[in-house]
């Protein structure tokens, strides 16, 4: 047999080299594009949330849904609307009008107390469901019923309609922060189970004392401290001092504090007097 020359043989180790690094690249290029096709799924997962994860930056749906239904803009809810507005619509209306509120809440002590036979112009501040609204529209010229919630707005007008004493009334929406009161109108504005509500309560009784008259009266009934059903949670209520300085501050003079009327809350009144 005859053997491959020199050139012959380097030819096939020239060859047979050639062919393994064509293997290599070949290897190599698979390589590389499969290291690309893993980089870019995990770049598109990163991109892409879980459909199963909310979006921590997104608002929660389940909370806004729960302040549109109580009537009231997102983030314009205080500690104690939040706990008022745990109950539906329905349930607050018939808390609201429960006739077990009358033992305690004693609507006809309280509206004798008031003397609205004296006052022609009444505003009913945070009315909602109109419990003191149109007993106080049997007494008094004109009432008007002011309240925040829009669904409390509708009842009002509702009830209105079909009240006997809703020709003496006007229902009116306003903000949280202004009553809206026209200057130096009202004679008497009542505000019962709301104060606690109001955020900045000094300033929110300025704009009330600017809608009364020059010796008009403002009159807050609010829940004393003490283990009563149907009243807000302790946290929440202001003792009946601190309301008396607060209307100081806001400017209303000769303020009493009454805590004998009425067997679960107290009566602070305040009165405009002009400066001349």
């Amino acid at each position: 047999m005859t053997r491959p020359s020199i050139k012959m043989r380097l030819a096939l180790l020239i060859g047979h080299e050639f062919a393994m690094v064509h293997r290599m690249c070949n290897a190599q290029l698979a390589l590389g594009i499969m290291v690309s096709l893993i980089m870019g799924a995990c770049s598109k997962s990163q991109q892409t949330p879980s459909a199963s994860a909310p979006n921590a930056t997104q608002p929660s749906q389940h909370s806004e849904s729960t302040q549109i239904q109580s009537g009231l803009a997102p983030n314009h809810e205080n500690g104690a609307q939040r706990h008022m507005h745990h109950f539906s619509f329905e349930e607050l209306v018939a808390r609201f009008e429960s006739p077990e509120r009358t033992e305690w809440q004693r609507p006809d002590e309280l509206i004798a107390h008031l003397k609205p036979n004296s006052t022609k112009r009444v505003v009913d501040l945070g009315a909602g469901s109109g419990y003191f609204t149109f007993r106080l529209a049997a007494h008094a010229e004109q009432v008007l019923a002011v309240d925040i919630d829009s669904r409390f707005i509708e009842y009002l007008e509702r009830r209105k309609a079909s009240d006997p004493n809703g020709g003496h009334v006007t229902v009116r929406s306003a903000s949280p922060e202004d009553p809206e009161l026209e200057p130096g109108y009202w004679d008497l504005a009542l505000i019962v189970d709301v104060y606690h509500h109001i955020d900045h309560r000094v300033a929110w009784l300025e704009k009330v004392r600017h809608g009364l008259r020059d010796k008009g009266r403002v009159v807050v009934v609010d829940f004393k401290q003490g283990d009563f059903p149907d009243a807000p949670p302790e946290h929440l209520r202001l003792a009946p001092d601190l309301v008396r300085r607060e209307l100081e501050q806001a400017g209303f003079t000769d303020v009493t504090v009454d805590e004998k009327l009425l067997p679960r809350q107290y009566v602070v009144s305040g009165e405009v007097r002009a400066k001349y």
